[in-house]
């Protein structure tokens, strides 16, 4: 059987899967020949374990891996989940993503490797806000582009209030779930399956896009079990940042620029 998974509304990466043979094959693409090459950089610069897929084949902007035993977290049915296996998805799900936060990372904000590094935060903005700016001006429909103009000033004017407390991060970016798989008996999630957003941000800039890509909710279960996985405490402060950052990701969205990076084309 083949099947494809793509975000929807983008085909900036789809993954289509044959499992008509003995071997499951995946086949993973990219329609920007930068974010294929920052994903071959990084999956050969991180630890396998968070891509533990054997490579068969790759060409320009495609990857064909083999994937024995796995499926994506987009394929889980939640509602058929026993508390203690929504424990188990939400927990590892949260131990992943602070392994990825963990990873040793130089310092500054953005892609040191692919250009675009910034020495600090708001200079990464600026950069960032500049390429929303030219983004919105492309926009045909006048309404969304009023709503882009206003989400953005307030974005601007709050920006001192969210200012990072730490140094960046490597972040997923785009952590939708198709991007994640997952393993059965029991199920846990296993590995990112999408390095070509990875890039030098805030860690509650992931954690904000979890909740934009219905990763995160108001689950009790589920909730408590991803922070217990994760680490973290949602204090107040926490949760103001993490407000922050979705609207910087729903602004993108909304110019159609999902995880923006300044050096993006």
């Amino acid at each position: 059987m083949n099947k494809e998974h793509s975000d929807v509304g983008s085909r900036r990466w789809s993954l289509h899967i044959d499992d008509s043979g003995e071997e499951t094959r995946w086949e993973l693409q990219w329609e920007s020949a930068d974010e294929f090459a920052r994903h071959i950089a990084k999956i050969d610069d991180f630890p396998d374990a968070l891509f533990p897929y054997p490579v068969q084949s790759r060409d320009e902007r495609s990857l064909i891996v083999s994937s024995t035993g796995a499926e994506t977290l987009a394929s889980v049915a939640y509602e058929e989940l026993s508390n203690a296996a929504l424990v188990g998805v939400f927990e590892s799900l949260g131990k992943l993503l602070r392994r990825i936060h963990e990873l040793p990372s130089p310092s500054g904000f953005g892609d040191h490797q692919f250009g675009g590094a910034y020495h600090t935060f708001n200079a990464f903005m600026a950069s960032a806000f500049t390429a929303l700016s030219e983004a919105i001006l492309e926009l045909e429909n006048d309404e969304v582009r009023d709503t882009a103009v206003e989400t953005m000033a307030n974005l601007r004017h709050e920006l001192s209030a969210f200012h990072p407390h730490g140094r960046s991060t490597w972040t997923v970016g785009r952590p939708t779930p198709t991007r994640f798989s997952v393993r059965d008996n029991p199920t846990e999630v296993e590995a990112l399956l999408d390095f070509g957003s990875v890039a030098l941000r805030p860690p509650e800039y992931d954690l904000a896009a979890l909740r934009i890509y219905g990763l995160l909710s108001d689950h009790p279960v589920a909730d408590r079990a991803f922070w217990k996985g994760y680490g973290a405490a949602v204090t107040c402060d926490l949760s103001r940042r993490i407000t922050y950052f979705e609207n910087l990701i729903n602004l993108e969205r909304l110019v159609s620029r999902p995880a923006l990076l300044p050096a993006s084309k």
